[in-house]
């Protein structure tokens, strides 16, 4: 009853309000700036503006923010996150996720080193290093990998040159009561006309959080620092060098999901760039390495079968390069050039726990096996500007990859089940894509978008060895001769823009073969404890996601703002069967309020219930449920300093839910209070 009340009270605050945006709409209203401001009163975190196409959504932060960075990612439209505790939530879009998408920071091809998928790229970067957020539809928009579904990029915090030697910058401390989260965090800034440096930093800890209700969630602990390091020098008017560096490390994370926690997962990033303007473009030249290591235990765990470690290592070099270049009034091409270079491997332990036998050997099993990949790829893209109201941006990618085995004992252990590891592996990869935008008139604009996507297995998927998943309780194998996976997507959409209320609509459809998924092999017996059997890695001859998402933004007086959002993705394999981890219609409805420097939002958010899960992958009909959130904060001067307080009441009715993405039907965090305080300088 209490879960229908809520979404009730949820619903009817977002349909009021949206039809009394209608109603109120008027010429003396001051106007929204949707398509080019990077600041907005009323969203209080940030803005979601549209880039160069339509298919590109980019989310800046505020430096004094109070996000954590999974909280950020899922506001982006099409996004929903797949959590497996209070940590490193794994985002999604339209229902893709893994090597389904793209994940970059800053350009940077990042690979996580957890066989479980416990340490998503974004979890390796704050929310107070990163300067934005970006998610697309277009498999082209980075140079960095080929995908089927598009992806994210994770910008980051720069260095700010001035004309005068100046330093500037933020400190904050926050809490949240819910999981007694202690938060801090700092920005500096130092620059001149010739070089600038900025170093950032971000703390946080929580403990066991409280479900709705009050049930405490049992592992859901987790410490987490984080720093940035970056400086840039200018060479020349035309030419400026950077250097980077973050290091991110997290510390006893809890995934009450999972049979095992995280005692450490720890990523250091570095890069080395150099930008050249031209006459008519730009040059942009970046080298970068990236070291994660991921630690897995059950030391802290209670009635374990077996004790076992579980270490993860993943190490990416790279580079690339990014000119842009007008060749004519009406083309801008882009040329991307790319190459990386990555090194997985993974191992396990498990140790006997009977004292009387302590002649019993340790257990060895290797899950990657030394897997060193190697990529090569060139992009090329033309915006053509074809008329005043038409533009078409074109694109095509040519990517080149082959992959190895290099441990023995890897090999040995895949040559035991019948695979066969010991030549490389290598997919060629085509990816084109076609995006056509027309403005009918100053109101109205259409866009249609069309591709066709090709991606290669991930490691997991190619040489995966017994890798135990808890949500459905299989061993899963990779294969090394699987095909790659292909796609043919397209999307339809319209804008209609007026004074202050602009209305966007899509609609989209993938159709996959060649769709990689776990399928059960009874010739096999699983490994793990509890384990219900093996899956393997195999291609299922086609699938497809289709879907819709409409978001209406308007401003109803000079300092209210009303935005409404609403997505659903509907996903189905060769048989017919629902595909797994695919999001429900979800509804987001935020009010904005400003008066004088105090600023207001409430957010209602919905999600129906998912009656289409895919049972063979331990999936079951998860409830509808609605949530409503709370945001004020305001600036104020205190001997004679900038000051930002922020207040935030998350869940505000105390539901005891969880979402359909939740891993074994963990419940969310019930109500919480979360105070920052911060000073700008």
């Amino acid at each position: 009853m209490n879960t229908i009340k809520h979404i009730t009270i949820a619903i009817i605050v977002g349909l009021i309000f949206q039809s009394y945006a209608f109603s109120q709409t008027s010429e003396e209203t001051a106007k929204i700036i949707i398509n080019d401001s990077l600041k907005s009163a009323i969203d209080l975190n940030g803005v979601v503006v549209f880039g160069d196409s339509v298919d590109l959504e980019i989310k800046t932060l505020d430096p004094t923010s109070d996000l954590r960075t999974d909280e950020v990612v899922q506001e982006l439209e099409g996004v929903s996150m797949i959590r497996r505790g209070n940590y490193a939530a794994e985002p999604t879009f339209r229902g893709m996720s893994s090597g389904q998408l793209s994940v970059t920071i800053d350009g940077m091809k990042i690979f996580g080193a957890c066989t479980d998928k416990m340490d998503p790229v974004s979890s390796y970067v704050s929310s107070n290093n990163l300067e934005s957020v970006s998610v697309s539809s277009n498999s082209n928009h980075t140079s960095q990998g080929s995908n089927v579904g598009g992806g994210f990029d994770f910008q980051t915090k720069g260095p700010m040159f001035s004309t005068e030697k100046e330093f500037s910058g933020s400190a904050g401390l926050g809490y949240q009561t819910n999981g007694n989260g202690r938060l801090a965090d700092f920005n500096l800034n130092y620059g001149d006309s010739a070089w600038a440096v900025n170093l950032n930093a971000n703390y946080q800890k929580f403990d066991n959080y409280n479900a709705g209700g009050g049930e405490e969630i049992l592992y859901t602990q987790f410490e987490k620092v984080n720093f940035a390091l970056s400086a840039s020098w200018m060479l020349s008017s035309t030419e400026i060098v950077k250097a980077q560096l973050i290091y991110d490390d997290a510390y006893n994370v809890g995934y009450p999901a999972l049979p095992m926690d995280v005692s450490f997962a720890g990523g250091r990033i570095y890069s080395l760039s150099y930008k050249k303007y031209l006459k008519k473009g730009s040059l942009d030249l970046k080298a970068y390495g990236n070291n994660i290591e991921h630690i897995m235990d059950d030391t802290k765990r209670e009635f374990v079968p077996i004790h076992m470690d579980m270490p993860g290592r993943s190490d990416t070099y790279g580079a690339f390069a990014n000119t842009k270049l007008r060749i004519h009034e009406k083309h801008t091409l882009t040329i991307n050039p790319d190459y990386y270079y990555n090194v997985s491997f993974a191992d396990m332990k498990m140790y006997p726990n009977d004292p009387n036998r302590p002649e019993e050997p340790v257990m060895y099993m290797i899950t990657w096996p030394d897997v060193r990949r190697h990529s090569g790829s060139v992009l090329v893209a033309d915006k053509f500007q074809m008329n005043n109201t038409s533009t078409l941006t074109y694109s095509g990618k040519i990517e080149y990859v082959t992959s190895k085995v290099f441990s023995d004992f890897g090999l040995r252990q895949l040559e035991a089940i019948g695979k066969d590891g010991s030549q490389p592996s290598s997919y060629l990869l085509g990816n084109v894509d076609v995006l056509y935008q027309k403005e009918l008139n100053e109101n109205w604009q259409v866009f249609g978008q069309a591709g066709y996507a090709e991606r290669q297995p991930t490691v997991s998927e190619g040489f995966g060895f017994y890798l135990f998943n808890s949500m459905d309780a299989y061993d899963y194998i990779g294969d090394p001769s699987l095909k790659k996976e292909k796609a043919l997507k397209g999307t339809l959409g319209v804008n209609w823009k007026k004074n202050f209320t602009q209305v966007e609509g899509k609609v989209f459809h993938y159709q996959f073969q060649d769709y990689i998924i776990g399928i059960v092999d009874s010739t096999f017996d699983g490994m793990t404890i509890g384990s219900e059997g093996v899956k393997i890695y195999e291609n299922n001859a086609s699938a497809s996601i289709s879907g819709f998402e409409i978001n209406f933004a308007t401003q109803l007086f000079r300092n209210v703002k009303f935005q409404n959002s609403t997505q659903f993705s509907y996903g189905l394999d060769n048989d017919k069967h629902p595909l797994q981890m695919i999001p429900p219609l979800q509804n987001t409805t935020k009010l904005g309020y400003i008066y004088k420097s105090l600023e207001f939002r409430l957010e209602a958010m919905v999600a129906a219930m998912q009656n289409n899960p895919r049972v063979d992958a331990g999936e079951s009909s998860t409830p509808s449920y609605g949530i409503v959130n709370f945001h004020a904060q305001s600036p104020f001067t205190l001997f004679n300093q900038k000051w930002n307080a922020s207040f935030r009441v998350n869940n505000l009715f105390d539901a005891n839910y969880w979402d359909h993405l939740d891993w074994n039907s963990i419940p969310r965090p019930g109500r919480s209070f979360v105070f920052k305080l911060a000073m700008k300088f």
